[in-house]
């Protein structure tokens, strides 16, 4: 998409909003903007959000932030769910299987034992010992 028409309509709007001297600081940031739009609607959509914008440093932060985002989701692959890796160390009292995930807590006095919190990952039993 050329993005001539809607550039031009944005530099109306700072113009009209701000003057002359701003907008002509501003023109290249404002082309290379819309340069970087994709479709006709988020064209309008960004010089509407141009003449809303209470000052130029907010629109420009609200910009900057929303290509921040874009390019982030692009750089970031859907990621597969992962197995969890369980331990060995204790068996299932319900499934008789070796694949446990546990915590240890301290939950009584210093010179006892910690007390192990454990979860099947085959059958989501609990337990402690």
């Amino acid at each position: 998409m050329t993005a001539l028409v809607p550039s031009a309509y944005a530099m109306t709007v700072i113009t009209d909003k701000y003057g002359d001297e701003v907008a002509a600081d501003i023109r290249d940031e404002i082309e290379t903007m819309f340069n970087a739009v994709d479709d006709a609607q988020e064209a309008h959509t960004l010089v509407c959000e141009l003449a809303d914008s209470s000052s130029l440093a907010v629109f420009f932060l609200l910009q900057a932030k929303k290509q921040a985002q874009r390019r982030q989701s692009q750089e970031q692959p859907e990621r597969e769910p992962t197995q969890r890796l369980g331990s060995s160390l204790f068996t299932c009292p319900k499934c008789r299987v070796a694949n446990c995930e546990y915590t240890q807590v301290q939950t009584r006095s210093a010179d006892e034992s910690m007390t192990n919190f454990c979860r099947c990952l085959s059958c989501n039993n609990r337990w402690r010992e």
